[in-house]
């Protein structure tokens, strides 16, 4: 399943005329292109809140049942982290948005040191531990088999503001 953002704002306005309201209104607001494509730059881009880096880690196959959209990186009943990869989870690295769009400029790259089953994958304001903020998961139609010596090379990810 892709999750979209979807953002709108909303103004509630009253015409008010000598203490009077003679109308009031509900609008609902278009965000512009330039809007959204700023957004993506101040939060996931170079002056973003994680200050520009975001890393990816791996969700491990071991007693996966789900990902949920309530999830954080400390809470997350349904599955685990893999941390069988040399180092920390591998920076993120975003480009500048532009369209609406923000991409990888680069490869994140995990080189495995332990045998281990890929479910899926994550992004987090955190290069480890569970104190940051989880950005999104994805998980694999099919869970793959790791071993020693294997490489998993991100080598885009891209979000897109519609």
């Amino acid at each position: 399943m892709i999750d979209c953002i979807s953002m709108a704002g909303i103004f509630h306005v009253k015409h008010v005329r000598d203490g009077v309201v003679l109308a009031e209104h509900v609008l609902r607001n278009t965000i512009t292109n330039i809007g959204k494509t700023d957004m993506l730059n101040e939060y996931l881009g170079a002056g973003g809140i994680a200050g520009g880096q975001w890393y990816i880690g791996i969700i491990d196959n071991a007693g996966f049942s789900s990902t949920n959209v309530a999830d954080t990186l400390a809470t997350h009943a349904g599955w685990i982290e893999l941390f069988n990869y040399s180092g920390n989870r591998p920076a993120w690295p975003a480009g500048t948005a532009v369209n609406k769009i923000i991409d990888s400029t680069g490869d994140a790259v995990f080189a495995f040191s332990a045998a281990g089953s890929v479910k899926g994958f994550l992004v987090a304001s955190v290069a480890n531990g569970t104190g940051g903020i989880l950005w999104s998961t994805v998980t694999l139609a099919t869970p793959t088999a790791v071993a020693v010596g294997d490489k998993y090379v991100v080598s885009s990810y891209r979000v897109t503001v519609t």
